[in-house]
């Protein structure tokens, strides 16, 4: 199954972009940081939401990694 994921770069992108997650959704959680390709680089960048919703028909590309760290910021509701 394939989990679609919002996620801002560190980037100078004033919207976020989707990305594919094929893993275990538990793993990931909303604020976690990840690494994602961006053109012909991977930068880092932070979870916003998880969809696993059809919606979406653009192309994606996969999240590369996932950093493990304590630090999460907490979003604004």
């Amino acid at each position: 199954m394939i989990l679609l994921v919002t996620i801002a770069p560190s980037l100078n992108i004033y919207q976020p972009l989707t990305y594919a997650y094929t893993g275990d959704p538990g793993h990931i959680h909303v604020g976690m940081r990840v690494i994602v390709p961006v053109a012909n680089r991977l930068v880092p960048g932070w979870i916003l939401s998880l969809d696993s919703s059809s919606a979406y028909t653009g192309r994606v590309k996969h999240i590369v990694g996932i950093v493990h760290d304590d630090y999460a910021p907490s979003l604004p509701m």
